[in-house]
């Protein structure tokens, strides 16, 4: 007796995809993503594509293009949860247009003043930061009719966790390419000599400076990581639901994450950490221009914005079949910059 899985597709299955195929706004498409599908995809099961294809299944021009999209979505839904050290910036997620060489503000306010009763509001204060979309970038995959429909595979995934590390990964180093020397703040010292003492220093340095105690961070390279990693204080801040290889402590005398960030840079002077209040680094990120609507000329595939409810992050998603092979391909795209915001706000460790 065959003990091959039968996978079933229920009409609830079937009635989630073609409300999430169907709808045109990426917001809420991401929302039935989250609330629907995903849990579906946590639990390691598979999208079976193949039996899709046999139902009187209408939600989209074709399976490929659902596909695509939901690995574009999962590769939003799993970025940040993947690489979390996004979270530490000042993150200007959004779906509005941008173009590439156009200057954006990230609007941050303030906290208001404190009065006597009676005296008139003051007015709310913001602070305007500067960011460039200075950057213009695509994650290419394809897949072939013949993976599209294999029973044993899980497409999704297969696709989705690769582009989420590889735009990760380009995203984090594009804003720690910004810690230099216009962060005057500095403790000169070797990697392998770090304990937490050197945690209570950046504490200590920032509280200086006037910096918010809340939002703070702090990203150290492997061998200052190791080195924290044989200190019994930061043994008890490991973060235990991480299943991730990198160090990584939670909470620790006012820093709510530190992380151990193997590429972090050393940006022409020896670095080797950063401590720092989430408005010292800035990452806003839009999306382009669907050129089929500025030219008013059809295009030969599919151009959507897939979006990711909870933080924002927004891409342009390109699907299209290539006549030759019948493979399915994607793009997704996004347009980015990255700026300083308070130089003030960060301290670095540097070994000379």
């Amino acid at each position: 007796m065959s003990n091959r899985k039968i996978e079933v597709v229920t009409p609830e299955i079937r009635n989630v995809l073609k409300a999430y195929a169907t709808c045109p706004d990426p917001g809420k498409r991401g929302v039935i993503y989250r609330d629907d599908i995903d849990p579906i995809l946590a639990k390691g099961e598979r999208i079976p594509f193949e039996l899709l294809d046999r139902e009187p299944f209408q939600a989209s021009n074709s399976l490929g293009t659902l596909a695509g999209n939901l690995v574009a979505q999962r590769t939003l839904a799993t970025l940040v949860s993947m690489r979390p050290m996004l979270k530490d910036v000042l993150a200007d997620f959004s779906d509005e247009v941008g173009h590439l060489g156009q200057q954006i503000l990230t609007r941050v306010a303030t906290m208001p003043t404190v009065e006597n009763f009676g005296q008139p509001p003051s007015n709310a204060v913001t602070v305007d930061y500067p960011v460039t979309l200075s950057a213009h970038k695509q994650s290419y995959f394809s897949f072939t009719s013949a993976e599209f429909l294999a029973t044993n595979r899980n497409l999704v995934e297969e696709h989705s966790e690769g582009l989420a590390v590889a735009m990760g990964n380009h995203l984090v180093d594009a804003v720690a390419a910004l810690i230099t020397d216009a962060f005057t703040s500095e403790t000169i010292g070797a990697a392998n000599t770090k304990d937490f003492s050197a945690v209570t220093t950046a504490c200590a340095a920032l509280n200086s400076l006037g910096v918010p105690d809340n939002g703070r961070s702090g990203w150290v390279n492997s061998a200052f990581a190791e080195a924290l990693s044989n200190d019994e204080v930061m043994t008890e801040h490991i973060d235990s639901e991480s299943e991730s290889a990198y160090s990584r402590w939670k909470n620790v005398k006012g820093f709510r994450s530190i992380t151990e960030f193997p590429a972090l840079p050393g940006n022409g002077i020896n670095l080797i950490g950063f401590f720092f209040h989430r408005h010292s680094l800035i990452l806003a990120t839009r999306v382009q221009l669907d050129p089929s609507q500025g030219l008013g000329v059809p295009y030969p595939g599919k151009i959507e914005i897939v979006k990711e409810p909870t933080t924002g992050l927004s891409v342009v998603n390109n699907l299209w079949i290539d006549p030759k092979d019948l493979s399915i391909n994607a793009r997704i795209m996004l347009v980015y910059g990255c700026a300083r915001g308070l130089v003030g706000a960060g301290h670095k460790f540097v070994t000379s």
